[in-house]
C-alpha cells in the first residue's frame, strides 16, 4: 500500500468516526426533544440532511440517520396536530 493510499484510508476512517459522533449527538438531542422543543424542527431536519449528504456513509450510519428522520417527522406531525387542536 502506498503512502497516499494509507493516508486516504486513514482520512476516510477519521471521517467515518466524525460523522458517527454527529449521529450520536443527533440521537441524544432528539431523545431529549420528546419532552420539549430545544430548537425548531427545521433546524434538526437541516442537521440530518447535512449528515445524510456526507459522502462515504456506512450502511449502519444511513440506517441510523433514516431512523432519526422518521423520529423527527413523527415529532413534526405530533406538533402539527397539537397546533390544530389549540384555538
Amino acid at each position: 500500500m502506498t503512502k497516499r493510499a494509507r493516508e486516504a484510508s486513514r482520512d476516510k476512517l477519521a471521517h467515518v468516526l466524525h460523522i458517527d459522533g454527529e449521529i450520536k449527538h443527533l440521537e441524544t438531542v432528539l431523545r431529549l426533544q420528546r419532552n420539549n422543543d430545544l430548537f425548531a424542527h427545521d433546524y434538526w431536519k437541516q442537521r440530518i440532511d447535512e449528515a445524510q449528504s456526507t459522502p462515504g456513509l456506512l450502511p449502519a450510519q444511513k440506517k441510523r440517520l433514516d431512523k432519526l428522520r422518521n423520529l423527527l417527522e413523527m415529532f413534526m406531525q405530533r406538533q402539527d396536530l397539537s397546533d390544530r387542536a389549540q384555538p
